[in-house]
């Protein structure tokens, strides 16, 4: 239950979360154009990617490891491919993929949303959400 009370407040979290940094800016000029920004790509600050990079075992018994190189950030499902993450926010990142991974707590604790788009190999729902803690 506890667990279930969890993924419910992440899954909210995630989606304010999403629906915030998704928000372009939108602007009209005289001449009838529209122009539409796309938000700023979030910008990791020295070293904030350490308190994440390592191994989380999640709930369903898979690890899951954090790595950078350079100023690219990655998730490895155990049995998967490495996959390219890119930065939304403070702690909070999205796959190429599709899976939104947020991290909490100083890097305590990380959910998946959308883990299926990480765990190709697996017949869990798209929508399944995955909690980790160290």
């Amino acid at each position: 239950m506890k667990n279930v009370v969890h993924a419910i407040a992440f899954a909210a979290a995630a989606f304010a979360m999403t629906a915030a940094s998704a928000d372009p800016q939108v602007t009209s000029k005289v001449d009838g154009t529209v122009q539409i920004k796309a938000p700023a790509k979030y910008q990791l600050k020295n070293n904030e990617f350490d308190a994440y990079e390592t191994t989380y075992m999640l709930e369903d018994g898979n690890r899951l490891k954090f790595t950078h190189h350079a100023s690219h950030y990655y998730a490895k499902l155990e049995g998967e491919k490495r996959v390219e993450m890119v930065p939304q926010a403070p702690g909070v990142f999205m796959t190429v993929s599709g899976a939104y991974i947020e991290f909490r707590d100083d890097g305590e604790t990380v959910g998946v949303g959308n883990y299926a788009k990480l765990a190709v190999n697996s017949k869990v729902p798209a929508d399944t959400m995955m909690l980790a803690k160290r």
